[in-house]
């Protein structure tokens, strides 16, 4: 299983400008078939907690989670990034 550095990730940040995370578990990156259970394990995967509101809008999962003590809206592609809707204070 091959997994993104936290260098890489904070580099293709840094070069893209988005904040979004890939996944190459198998399984995760099945597009329109993840369920809302690996939806779940994606976001725990990367270290979001207090996971809420997560339903499917179109073939995006999106909703509430938390990291490093910060609330944030979040969307999770059909490729399986996580995308940051939104920062709530």
């Amino acid at each position: 299983m091959y997994r993104c550095s936290s260098l890489l990730c904070f580099s293709l940040v840094a070069l893209c400008g988005c904040a979004a995370h890939v996944h190459s578990d198998p399984g995760l990156n099945e597009p329109n078939s993840r369920t809302r259970e690996q939806a779940v394990q994606i976001l725990i995967h990367d270290g979001y907690r207090d996971i809420t509101d997560l339903h499917r809008n179109g073939e995006d999962w999106i909703g509430t989670a938390t990291k490093h003590g910060k609330r944030a809206n979040v969307d999770i592609d059909k490729t399986g990034n996580i995308n940051l809707v939104t920062a709530q204070q």
